[in-house]
């Protein structure tokens, strides 16, 4: 061999070096294997290392001034100093990777071993080279992917909450502790069970309750639970279920959603939807009494004016008055039954006057006694400063009387009745829809017996009409529902307090007056039923019975009256008699012509007689059949001579100041 040929470096004379059969295993290896001197030159390198950079053969290497210019600039100085340090005899790494650039100038990863050798009596390194930039750029996207699916996850707004079967957290985003109040995922990762994350005193609302009794065959699936929050009111969350493998073991993962609003809404709508079937249900009672209410009556009206008119002739007669007076009472009886039903539909028309509700509780105290009997000890609480309220003392006296009547029942035996009322301001409202009080100032009135109290199926069902807990015959359930409709109607609110065993109270709610209306209050005088001065009356009715009684009545009051079956016929009375000055007309009569119509014709051939209606129809079953115009005066049948009285002659003086005006 040459001189040339044995300069270090020189790869030809390195190839040509040794035994033949350890020369051989050598070059033919595939992985790469290089010598290099402590001059950083190379002393060896076989045919894999060279193509391993990208050369054709071990010659276009000797062109490199240094081995380690194969090196990427970002591992050079590393590279270096584990050269330096094993020729030094200092300890490093045997394994280690690193990148070199490619003869087409490509980055590639190569996995070495090394050590150190004793080259032709010069300190050197052995390496063993293997290409693994396939696995390298394998693990790079593996870490990419993985890092792109923990940020998803960590800055998802759906919480993520991973536990095992023992209910043993193993995973939790932000957003999942963001959901419970914590500060963060590791605060929830040291807990002991994801059980300490419910807040659900009913078990079928808990998280860990619900997974357990979820079908397999029936994942992934949408479960509603509640959460205990770490500082406010508990919390509904949606949770969306899967199993999933972690770490080589089944593991349930929950995809978090806050549901509070949208359950909040659903509680609003099955409220309204609560509210809804209460209203159609006094609807569809209300239509039926308004349907029976006019001929009804019509009778009563018929009833009572007969027995009026009859008990004036034995007036020297007591013994026969008493049976027409009997009969007056059980009429206007059956007339508060037409108003019990109209009551809980809010189709009753109220007459509501200032009244001092303790002043018209005090003054019930001997009908509230006889009604008890003597089993029950009554007791009323009242100091007399309660605000008045503009009421309907009749309806009201009536509501009291029932409930008493329903907490006497609820005391077979004996027991106590109080009756108590007090001021009240309601701030924020009282209760949950659709019972719930509007803020404002009340009186309530509180009714409390010492009874058996009411099952929660039962106060559920307490309003509706007709519902009662008695037998057949023992009464007809309107108590309660005709005081809640009566409230209603008022502008108030009904509210039942009760406990099995213990005791019930019905407190009913009356909105205090405003002070309009209290300005213009004023203690009702001594009801004079004033008289007519000879006017012509015109009565127009189709039932002749009906008609009759206004006839005589109105005759009895001083009026001449001449009378009409139909709207035909009382359209020629008023041609033939100018001198009407008032119609006394029925709403709805056969013949297709109502009382309206008669008001249209008339006014339409420029007369300008008042007409005052009747009805045995409640007003706002006029209005819904489109028959009641505003601002029509209206006489509700059956009515007394003193309604029927003043409303005619406070038409007449109307009309007679209008006519002045005009001149």
């Amino acid at each position: 061999m040459s001189d040339d040929e044995m300069k270090p470096g020189h790869l030809g004379m390195i190839a040509g070096v040794g035994d033949g059969r350890y020369r051989d295993l050598v070059e033919g290896s595939l992985e790469g294997i290089f010598v290099i001197g402590r001059d950083d030159n190379f002393l060896y390198a076989n045919q894999a290392f060279a193509k391993i950079h990208g050369f054709e053969n071990l010659s276009e290497l000797q062109q490199l001034d240094h081995a380690s210019d194969l090196l990427a600039e970002e591992d050079r100085q590393r590279l270096g100093e584990y050269w330096t340090d094993r020729l030094a005899g200092r300890p490093v790494p045997e394994k280690y990777q690193y990148r070199v650039r490619h003869r087409d100038g490509s980055l590639i990863w190569l996995n070495n071993t090394c050590r150190a050798i004793t080259w032709q009596g010069q300190p050197a390194v052995q390496c063993i080279v293997t290409d693994i930039s396939a696995q390298m750029q394998a693990e790079d996207a593996l870490r990419r992917s993985e890092q792109q699916y923990r940020e998803m996850i960590e800055g998802s707004v759906l919480g993520i909450l991973i536990f095992d079967s023992q209910a043993r957290p193993l995973f939790a985003n932000q957003a999942a502790a963001d959901l419970y109040g914590y500060a963060n995922a590791e605060e929830i990762m040291g807990l002991s069970s994801v059980d300490q994350l419910s807040a659900a005193q009913n078990i079928e609302n808990r998280l860990e309750y619900q997974v357990h009794h979820l079908d397999v065959d029936d994942l992934p699936n949408l479960i509603d639970f509640q959460g205990r929050h770490k500082s406010r009111p508990p919390i509904w969350l949606q949770g969306h279920i899967q199993v999933v493998d972690w770490e080589g073991t089944p593991a349930i993962q929950t995809t978090l959603t806050d549901i509070n609003e949208r359950k909040k809404m659903q509680a609003a709508l099955a409220a309204i939807d609560a509210q809804l079937r209460q209203t159609q249900k006094l609807e569809v009672v209300g239509q039926l009494t308004g349907g029976v209410a006019h001929d009804f009556n019509n009778l009563l009206a018929i009833i009572v004016g007969n027995m009026s008119m009859l008990d004036e002739a034995l007036h020297d007669k007591p013994e026969l008055q008493d049976l027409t007076q009997r009969t007056i009472a059980a009429t206007r009886r059956g007339a508060e039954l037409t108003h019990h039903l109209l009551a809980f539909s809010r189709r009753l028309p109220l007459s509501p006057q200032p009244t001092n509700i303790d002043e018209l509780i005090n003054g019930m105290g001997d009908l509230l006694h006889r009604t008890l009997g003597p089993e029950i000890n009554l007791r009323t609480i009242t100091n007399g400063n309660t605000w008045p309220c503009d009421i309907d003392r009749a309806q009201m006296e009536n509501v009291l009387l029932n409930l008493a009547t329903n907490a006497r029942d609820a005391m077979p035996d004996s027991g106590i009745l109080t009756i108590a009322t007090a001021n009240v301001h309601v701030e924020s409202g009282i209760g949950t829809d659709p019972n719930k009080i509007a803020p404002g100032d009340y009186v309530a009135i509180s009714i409390t017996d010492s009874g058996h109290g009411m099952e929660r199926d039962v106060m559920e069902k307490a309003f509706e009409p007709f519902f009662t807990t008695k037998d057949i015959g023992q009464g007809p359930g309107l108590g309660l529902s005709m005081a809640y409709g009566f409230a209603q109607q008022s502008g108030g609110q009904v509210t039942i307090y009760s406990e099995v065993g213990v005791a019930t109270t019905i407190r009913i709610y009356m909105p205090r007056m405003t002070l309009d209306q209290i300005s213009t209050f004023s203690e009702g005088a001594f009801e004079m039923i004033p008289k007519g001065r000879g006017e012509t009356i015109l009565v127009v009715e189709d039932d002749t019975d009906v008609r009759d009684i206004a006839v005589a009545q109105l005759t009895g009051l001083d009026y001449r009256v001449l009378e009409a079956g139909d709207v035909d016929a009382a359209l020629r009375r008023v041609s033939d008699h100018p001198e009407i000055a008032l119609i006394l007309s029925d709403i709805v009569m056969t013949g297709g012509k109502s009382g309206p119509d008669l008001k249209r014709h008339i006014e339409g051939r420029g007369h300008t007689t008042p007409i005052v209606f009747m009805s045995g129809y409640p007003q706002d079953a006029l209005e819904d059949l489109g028959t009641l115009e505003p601002g029509l005066q209206l006489l509700h049948k059956p009515y007394r001579m003193a309604d029927l009285a003043n409303l005619i002659r406070s038409a007449l003086d109307a009309a007679s100041q209008f006519r002045l005006s005009k001149h």
